[in-house]
């Protein structure tokens, strides 16, 4: 089950998606910059859900059947371009596109989550820039990078940019110690991190 509950740290960043999604004015392009393993993709699921979730004002519910669907990863209008570690070529964004350009399957819009998107290659990066500058209708997207500073700064022009920062020691040894780990070697662990 994907819930804003679920994602330890980042208030700031989850306050200000739930503002947007409870007004339903969310911006057609979002970049989550921050290192890695932060919880970028983690924040770029959940908000999905709530972008795509069936329930009323509960965004996301957890239980409908989009919510089901995306915490699956099986959801139709809901497409992660995950990152393998390689550059992001041109083909991949152009079937991002074809995708994008189809009719939702479910309700009134779409989700593209493109992770690691400061590997796109110089054709893959104008290639997206084109859609991003004219998206298509009840199409959101969704990117994750390292830093905006690792983009085209024509891309990050086109989307709202929230940055992720490491969590506090607190918070780390508090999900430690949630997980079993005794208080002082969750807090000594904690530090390390």
């Amino acid at each position: 089950m994907l819930r804003w509950e679920d994602i330890a740290g980042h208030d700031a960043a989850k306050t200000m998606l739930q503002n947007m999604l409870a007004a339903g004015r969310t911006p057609h392009a979002l970049l989550f910059a921050g290192p890695a393993g932060i919880g970028k993709m983690l924040v770029a699921r959940v908000l999905a859900a709530g972008l795509l979730c069936g329930a009323g004002a509960e965004k996301p519910c957890g239980r409908c059947q989009s919510c089901r669907l995306i915490a699956q990863g099986a959801h139709p209008d809901c497409i992660v371009l995950a990152d393998d570690g390689t550059s992001l070529k041109i083909d991949q964004i152009r079937d991002l596109q074809r995708q994008a350009a189809l009719a939702p399957y479910f309700g009134a819009g779409r989700v593209l989550i493109i992770e690691g998107a400061e590997r796109f290659t110089a054709q893959a990066a104008n290639s997206l820039l084109k859609t991003l500058e004219e998206p298509p209708a009840g199409t959101v997207f969704i990117l994750t990078a390292s830093s905006p500073h690792a983009l085209l700064a024509t891309i990050v022009s086109r989307c709202r940019v929230f940055s992720f920062r490491p969590l506090a020691v607190g918070i780390l040894a508090g999900l430690l110690a949630a997980r079993g780990e005794n208080a002082a070697r969750a807090d000594v662990a904690a530090r390390l991190a």
